[in-house]
């Protein structure tokens, strides 16, 4: 683990704290450690996937009770 700098400090009060690679040019987006490990959990492979197929069944159920769906398949042609 490394100690911050003041520098490393002012840059994280930002909106979007960033810290460059010198050597790489490398630029990574810095979080707070509980924003990380909230992230990490959405993006777990089993997370994100579970997530897909609750937004294809929420939209499926949203597509079966829209009233004007298929004209607009048909007219612009989308599926039938």
């Amino acid at each position: 683990m490394i100690q911050l700098t003041p520098e490393q400090r002012h840059e994280l009060s930002r909106p979007e704290p960033v810290a460059i690679d010198p050597e790489t040019q490398q630029i990574y987006i810095l979080v707070r450690q509980e924003l990380y490990e909230r992230l990490r959990a959405l993006l777990d492979e089993g997370t994100v996937y579970t997530t897909a197929e609750m937004l294809d069944r929420v939209l499926a159920d949203d597509d079966a009770q829209d009233l004007y769906l298929a004209e607009l398949q048909k007219k612009y042609g989308g599926v039938p």
